[in-house]
């Protein structure tokens, strides 16, 4: 088993769990802390680019009502790289969630992540259940990013036991527990396979200067802004690095803030037309993501070119369906 050592906030009591319980829920968590090979070159920041990412986030950001313990449906933010459903801490005070013991995880950013376990809370997300571990964090930084209030984060398991359809034109969801789906002749299929509790990794080739090389990405919709983003290790191994006086941006993650640049390198998604993506590397070395968990995710600035994206993980696939939504799948 694949494990990540969470530990009670003195220290005294490590507390052992599942790598992809906690650590994508830190991992994507909206977004953005991801990331590439620490380069020697003089490193530009650029306002702009931070504009237009933020932009780019809030457009392709799609919420479906969540309901936790039966209470009022609110708007979360749905995440196919969370593994673990995340509360805004001021919406579990609220609702007077019963707290467990604190944790400090590791993921998106460079710092260590404060979390409350959360007991006894039953989540469902657009009719269906979730079965999920549930942490309380603070969304300050990500909601100052966004210029917008968050109530959470759910997906993990949603993914895995249901069909998702996500309209990003519309900005809408639909969830369904067929298990019958029949892709249509005009889809474009991407093969994928789960990996513990997030369901969809696929394949692709990353190419820079004559040189190709395999990867396993992540399909991840909380990476909003982004089309492809390299992890450090993945991008360090293979020398890869950021072009001299290239922009650089600091975003903000459940873990802290990250440091990322754009990248000379594409990216080409096995089963998706011959459409380049642009590459995110980070410069962090610190953080879920300077791993070598995975090489990479595929965000939704990617998956929004396509109109409509179906997760199928129970087929092993994600669609593509460029003539628009259906909700009966």
């Amino acid at each position: 088993m694949n494990c990540f050592r969470v530990a009670d906030h003195d220290d005294r009591n490590p507390v052992i769990l599942d790598r992809a319980l906690i650590s994508l829920k830190l991992r994507s968590v909206l977004a953005t802390a991801l990331l590439l090979a620490p380069s020697s070159r003089t490193l530009v920041r650029d306002a702009n680019l931070s504009d237009r990412l933020r932009q780019s986030a809030k457009h392709n950001l799609v919420t479906i009502p969540v309901q936790l313990n039966g209470g009022a449906a609110v708007p979360f933010a749905l995440d196919s790289g969370a593994s673990s459903t995340i509360v805004n801490e001021k919406l579990a005070s609220k609702l007077r969630l019963q707290q467990a013991k604190t944790v400090v995880g590791h993921g998106a950013g460079i710092g260590p992540c404060i979390l409350r376990e959360m007991l006894q809370v039953k989540v469902r997300a657009g009719g269906g259940n979730v079965e999920s571990s549930v942490f309380a964090a603070s969304l300050e930084p990500l909601e100052s990013f966004m210029g917008l209030p968050m109530n959470g984060v759910v997906g993990g398991t949603l993914f895995l036991t249901h069909v998702v359809s996500i309209d990003y034109r519309a900005r809408t969801a639909y969830i369904s527990k067929t298990t019958n789906f029949v892709s249509r002749p005009n889809d474009i299929r991407i093969l994928v396979t789960p990996s513990g509790s997030l369901c969809c990794v696929a394949h692709a080739e990353i190419q820079l200067h004559g040189m190709h090389w395999p990867a396993r990405l992540l399909i991840d919709t909380g990476a909003l802004p982004f089309e492809v983003v390299l992890t450090r290790e993945f991008a360090a191994q293979r020398n890869i690095t950021v072009e001299s006086r290239t922009e650089i941006v600091e975003v903000p993650g459940l873990c802290g803030m990250s440091k990322l640049a754009k990248s000379a390198a594409i990216a080409h998604i096995q089963g998706l037309p011959a459409i380049p993506a642009v590459i995110f590397v980070s410069t962090d070395n610190r953080g879920s993501l300077s791993s070598a968990d995975f090489d990479g995710v595929i965000g939704s600035e990617l998956l929004r070119r396509f109109g409509t994206v179906i997760f199928d993980a129970r087929n092993h696939q994600v669609v593509l369906r460029l003539e628009g939504h259906s909700d009966h799948f």
